[in-house]
């Protein structure tokens, strides 16, 4: 069973700063880290921390960002054969965290990068597992509809307005979106409603995250739900949290957990990530994991 991510990836520079700077001034951050971002790598990466066996297709340049992003992919034994690497430049974003108030600005360089090759697709490692998208590359209905015939599940994170999905929503076994994906798309629909709609367009499962707020959840043949998000203590920045959940949420699901634990372990890995600066979540492995989804049942019941 593999997980193979095919998206963007970006080099993040994430600042910690006490509190934003006025126009025309300086400060001095409190920390900074570099780390790889992107939906689909930090899921990837998630994933495989949990012991998810796991591949990374899209691609990057041959600069600088473009190298620590292969070196943290493969530091974490993602497998990058299918990596398309170019002599354009990989995209950079700069992310400003606000301590005192835990908000966040975001700046992004996109880069020059082209769009995955189409006829890369078919040499993806196909087989079974899931195939993880986030929609922005245009070969993702190609590669879905591939993916199908590979027996695979389609997992689509949509983390914000997208034109046209619905082919591809249709082709997806798994969809998780955000609240401003799910307001472009049904503009002005109740929540419960839309996370229906969605389920009615062909996915097994529909997730509509709202951060610190849970998601609103619906399976084929059920009813919309709301499942809550899971708070830890010393919350330090909330960058990457959504796309770790989605890591742990297809890892779960691969294990063959019922949807209510698979939605458990997302929710705590995407807590768990609010701990530290950027997303990273150090000592993330499935036993850590597992330990405090039981321990937090009740929580979940």
């Amino acid at each position: 069973m593999r997980l193979i991510g095919l998206g963007h990836a970006v080099l993040d520079h994430v600042l910690l700063v006490e509190t934003f700077p006025d126009l025309d001034s300086k400060t001095l951050a409190r920390q900074g880290l570099l780390c790889t971002g992107g939906p689909v790598p930090r899921a990837v990466l998630s994933a495989a921390a949990l012991g998810q066996d796991t591949a990374f297709a899209g691609c990057l340049g041959r600069d600088e960002a473009g190298l620590q992003v292969r070196r943290d992919l493969e530091a974490a034994g993602v497998d990058l054969g299918a990596l398309h690497i170019v002599d354009q430049a990989t995209p950079r974003a700069s992310i400003w965290v606000e301590a005192r108030h835990g908000k966040r600005t975001v700046v992004l360089d996109r880069g020059g990068l082209p769009d995955y090759p189409a006829h890369l697709v078919e040499a993806l490692p196909w087989g079974s597992g899931m195939l993880l998208l986030d929609g922005k590359e245009p070969v993702g209905l190609l590669a879905a509809q591939r993916a199908r015939q590979a027996g695979m599940d389609v997992m689509l994170d949509l983390g914000g307005p997208r034109e046209d999905m619905t082919e591809l929503v249709s082709t997806a076994t798994v969809v998780a979106v955000s609240k401003a994906f799910i307001m472009h798309a049904y503009p002005g629909l109740d929540l419960m409603v839309a996370v229906e709609n969605l389920v009615q367009a062909g996915p097994r499962l529909a997730v509509i995250t709202l951060g610190a707020g849970g998601a609103v959840v619906c399976e084929q043949g059920g009813q919309a739900m709301w499942f809550p998000a899971w708070h830890p203590g010393g919350v330090v920045d909330s960058t990457g949290a959504g796309d770790v959940y989605h890591g742990a949420l297809a890892w779960a699901l691969l294990q063959g957990f019922a949807t209510r634990k698979a939605l458990a372990c997302a929710a705590v890995a995407g807590g768990m990530a609010c701990r530290q600066l950027g997303g990273a979540v150090p000592g993330l492995d499935q036993n850590t994991l597992l330990a405090q989804v039981d321990a937090a049942a009740e929580f979940f019941a």
